[in-house]
């Protein structure tokens, strides 16, 4: 894979350690996946949690196109992998007044946003 989602995928790794809410996420295998009809790719996620063990591999969601810039394609896999992720009962990424981030671009950068509209960068979560 290009550079752009090798330095996404440790963006989005670097969040996965935080706001982590009714469970724990423990270990996560990730594979992206390419159409090379249609120059798209997408981040597959089997995602194992304590007690419940591994999930098996889901990537329900959109992709980015293989030479997209590395904020766009962080963007498809934060959303890729925290529906998996909730799909395994794990609330992540949590906001702080409670419910989930969401991922999209705010001014060209990957960003998790939460209810009340207040931003963090993804990659950035403390």
């Amino acid at each position: 894979m290009p550079d752009t989602w090798t330095r996404a995928l440790r963006r989005l790794g670097a969040d996965l350690t935080v706001r982590q809410y009714s469970g724990s996420v423990t270990h996560v295998d990730w594979v992206v996946q390419y159409d090379p009809d249609g120059g798209s790719a997408w981040l597959t996620s089997d995602v194992t949690t304590a007690g419940n063990g591994r999930s098996g591999a889901s990537g329900n969601g959109s992709g980015a196109g293989i030479d997209a810039d590395e904020e766009t394609i962080l963007v498809s896999m934060a959303d890729l992998a925290s529906t998996a992720i909730a799909e395994c009962g794990v609330a992540w990424p949590r906001a702080d007044g409670g419910g989930f981030l969401r991922s999209l671009l705010v001014d060209g950068v990957a960003t998790w946003r939460d209810k009340s509209g207040r931003d963090v960068p993804i990659g950035n979560l403390d």
